[in-house]
């Protein structure tokens, strides 16, 4: 089983590289905003993040 996985991994041009990045980016803004204690604070600051995030993939 773990053999053909493997040969389909070769074989095949999928990958969810870009789905584990994406979760990455969440996981990390959640590390960073633990610390707010206020939630309107810390909705703003993920908000700023990932305006600041969409602005240097997209330029």
């Amino acid at each position: 089983m773990k053999k053909a996985s493997i040969k389909l991994a070769f074989e095949l041009d999928y990958s969810n590289d870009c789905l584990k990045g994406m979760t990455n980016k969440i996981k990390v803004i959640k590390r960073v905003t633990y610390g707010f204690r206020n939630f309107k604070k810390r909705m703003l600051f993920i908000n700023k993040i990932l305006a600041l995030i969409s602005y240097l993939l997209y330029r």
